[in-house]
Parts: C-alpha cells; structure tokens; sequence
C-alpha cells in the first residue's frame, strides 16, 4: 500500500508541468505588466507563451527567468513613468496654488487701497480729523504690509 502511494505521488509530480504549459501576459489599467497561468477574466487583449512538454526544464526555466526580468523591468520603468506623472500633477497643483493666493492677496491688497483712497477723499469736519485720518489710513497700510 505504501508503495502504491509513493508511485502515484511519484506520477502526478512528473505530470504536473505538462498542466502548466501556457503563460497569459498582458498590461492592467495600471500600465502595470502581469502574468499568470491562467487567462484574465477582465482584459481583452493578452499574449500567450506556450512551454514546452518535452524535458528540457533548464531550458524552460531560462526562457521564464528571461521573461521574469523582462516584465519585472518593464514594471519598473511603469512605475518610474508613474512616480513622474504625479510628481508633475503635485508640482502643478503647487503652482495653481500658489496663483491663487496671490490673487487673493492681490485682491485684498487692492480692496485695502480703495479704502485708504476713499479715507483720502473724505472731507475734515468736526468728527473727522486729519489725526483720525492718518490713523486709519497707518492701520490700512499695516494691513497692507502684512500681506506680502
């Protein structure tokens, strides 16, 4: 019985690299090369490797390896391209970022300026002095000068 066991044992591991002969390569949404032995439920386009049944595993085994490092550089690179794509989109949001505050400083530079152009305008009367003025229009250029 034990004997039995061993040759069946024995059997199926010289028959399982005929089962596992064709390789589906193909690129994810990701830009992001894979590959299985079994086909992608999710893609339309992939290639096939077929291995070869006879015993030449070294060979086999050199031709995977070969395709190993190749789609394994070939992530790499995806990954670089992509590290670079979102370096460029944080630098530009940076940048839009940076324009808007100074379009907002901008704006509130020019509101300031309207009010020390309208304090300019305004006649001195009694409740208005040019002391109150001056003060006022000080407190607006402080404002002014904190902004840069």
């Amino acid at each position: 019985m034990r004997n039995w066991i061993t040759i069946t044992l024995i059997a199926l591991l010289l028959t399982i690299p005929a089962f596992g002969d064709t390789i589906y390569i193909w690129t994810d949404k990701n830009g992001v090369k894979r590959f299985s032995d079994q086909p992608p439920a999710d893609v339309k386009e992939f290639e096939t490797v077929q291995g070869e049944k006879s015993g030449a595993e070294d060979e086999n085994r050199e031709g995977l390896q070969q395709m190993f490092n190749q789609v394994e550089q070939e992530n790499r690179e995806a990954e670089e391209r992509r590290a670079e794509k979102e370096a460029a989109r944080k630098a530009e949001a940076e940048r839009k970022a940076e324009a808007e505050k100074e379009a907002r400083i901008k704006a509130e530079r020019d509101r300031l300026q309207q009010q020390i152009d309208a304090l300019n305008k305004r006649a001195l009367s009694s409740t208005f002095t040019q002391g109150m003025r001056d003060n006022q229009v000080k407190e607006l250029q402080k404002q002014i000068d904190a902004l840069k």
